[in-house]
């Protein structure tokens, strides 16, 4: 896949490139599993070090509240987990990234944000740049992809 003279000017100008949607949703479904079941404990193995939890459930879980209610953050499921390595590694995803940086990349982390509903804190607007001030020059790319949880919690 070829990005075009104006999409690779858009992205330097603004630091940021809309793009059209990479991963299906089956892929996305599959995603949304492995991490619903990473979460929920189905599967064991990603490290917990890498699941973290909102600040108010980090000492331990109220039996009323799911584990799925209650994350915040996973890192490095990419090296721990074949669904998410083979999504960090998928071609349509490298080639973009390639064509912007060059040919010399590699991963240098992966995150799952979540949401927890009823739970999530709020993060404010940030650069991550300002994180990654190990980054010199500032010559990296965060890809972002976005998808919600189908469950829904029924109110009496």
């Amino acid at each position: 896949m070829t990005l075009t003279v104006e999409q690779k000017e858009f992205f330097w100008e603004n630091g940021y490139l809309p793009y059209h949607r990479v991963l299906s949703a089956e892929e996305l479904d599959a995603l949304r599993r492995r991490s619903e079941d990473i979460i929920s404990g189905k599967v064991g193995h990603v490290p917990p070090r890498y699941i973290q939890f909102e600040a108010k459930f980090r000492d331990g879980l109220p039996d009323d509240v799911e584990p799925l209610d209650a994350v915040r953050k996973m890192t490095q499921l990419c090296y721990f987990d074949d669904e998410f390595e083979r999504t960090a590694r998928n071609p349509e995803i490298v080639d973009v990234i390639e064509e912007l940086l060059g040919p010399n990349i590699k991963l240098y982390t992966d995150q799952l944000m979540m949401k927890p509903r009823y739970h999530g804190t709020v993060t404010d607007w940030h650069q991550d740049s300002l994180a990654w001030h190990q980054f010199a020059p500032q010559g990296h790319i965060s890809c972002w992809v976005a998808w919600t949880t189908r469950r829904s919690r029924t109110v009496a």
